[in-house]
């Protein structure tokens, strides 16, 4: 059982996410029954992590689930804190809004918890999830106090100290874009690239360089923008990133359409809904829908249009998105396009 662990967290560090994943569902599959529980705990923690990485987040969610009650039988504080953290990850990347106000108490425990036992690692992590989760949901200043912690929470001997602060400068650049410093956001994304190459990590850089196009794209240098987003794309697609690559789609798209090229932005957001598809993401895959039927509306294609329009409108229906339900609607509405049926409309967006 040792030997696959050892294995599999190897083949991670390696970049065969693919195979460290069937390593670890082995050595979970074998801790049944066999009273191995504190084994299946840290290949769970390993599992859901490999998961996220290839995009599969909903198996992610459940993995992480499932090491928070294990943790809990087996009255675990190291992995009730590896699982409240995964889980909020999980929850981060699929867009789970709506789990902010119950996860941001768990995590705030889970961080004292880390702090008690002297688990440095996840007190920089779950304190890192809680400034991205908080800038996610709108709460700026939250979201950078957290940050700011998690940063002053490193140290020179912690594990992955650097991949820690390539994130965290990432997340910090974002924060100054909503506040209105552009400068300090360049600045902070330089640090994020400049720290991701001592680090040697292609994916780490590739979520840097993302962080930088933002920022161009923020400041209007459209050509810069243009050849990060661009780069960050090629490399996730040749080494499967599905999540790098719908974020460097979703920025190349906005970048096209901000210059009128339309036709290079339908692309993007053709290839990002097929990911958003793949993955899961039912709200971002609404959004995206309403996006492209715009840039369909510009280059005169109406039916094409409509076509995105109605399917927004179902989606949204179905998953109780009333704001992009009645952007749906009132494009419909506009164009002089039928809208979806009143008793398709969940109940909670009917008249009382």
């Amino acid at each position: 059982m040792d030997q696959l662990l050892a294995q599999a967290i190897a083949l991670y560090q390696e970049g065969a996410l693919l195979a460290s994943a069937r390593y670890l569902e082995t050595c979970i599959e074998a801790c049944w029954g066999g009273g191995q529980e504190s084994n299946k705990m840290l290949a769970l923690s390993n599992l859901s992590e490999v998961y996220m990485r290839l995009g599969r987040l909903k198996d992610a969610e459940y993995a992480s689930i499932e090491l928070l009650a294990c943790a809990r039988r087996e009255g675990s504080d190291e992995n009730h804190i590896r699982a409240v953290g995964r889980l909020a990850m999980a929850a981060l990347l699929l867009d789970q809004r709506s789990w902010w106000n119950d996860l941001r108490e768990q995590l705030e425990e889970a961080v004292e918890m880390a702090r008690r036992i002297r688990l440095r690692y996840w007190v920089v992590q779950n304190l890192e999830t809680l400034g991205c989760f908080a800038i996610s949901v709108g709460d700026t200043p939250a979201g950078f106090n957290w940050l700011q912690m998690a940063l002053n929470a490193i140290d020179k001997n912690l594990n992955e100290a650097e991949f820690f602060r390539a994130r965290i400068y990432c997340g910090i650049s974002d924060c100054m874009m909503k506040i209105g410093k552009p400068q300090r956001a360049v600045e902070y994304a330089d640090l994020a690239v400049l720290t991701a190459s001592k680090a040697r990590s292609p994916h780490l850089l590739a979520i840097s360089k993302l962080s930088v196009a933002r920022v161009h794209r923020f400041v209007g240098d459209t050509s810069e923008a243009l050849q990060y987003a661009t780069e960050v794309r090629v490399r996730a697609r040749r080494d499967g990133w599905k999540l790098e690559e719908l974020a460097a789609e979703k920025l190349l798209h906005e970048t096209y359409y901000s210059v009128a090229r339309f036709g290079e932005a339908l692309e993007a957001i053709l290839r990002a809904l097929s990911l958003a598809e793949e993955l899961g993401l039912h709200e971002d895959l609404a959004h995206l829908l309403l996006k492209a039927a715009q840039i369909c509306r510009d280059l005169g294609r109406p039916m094409q249009a409509e076509r995105y329009l109605q399917r927004a409108a179902d989606l949204a229906s179905i998953s109780d998105q009333s704001e992009v339900m009645a952007q749906a609607q009132l494009a419909l509405a506009t164009a002089g396009l039928e809208i979806p049926s009143r008793n398709s409309l969940p109940s909670s967006q009917k008249d009382n």
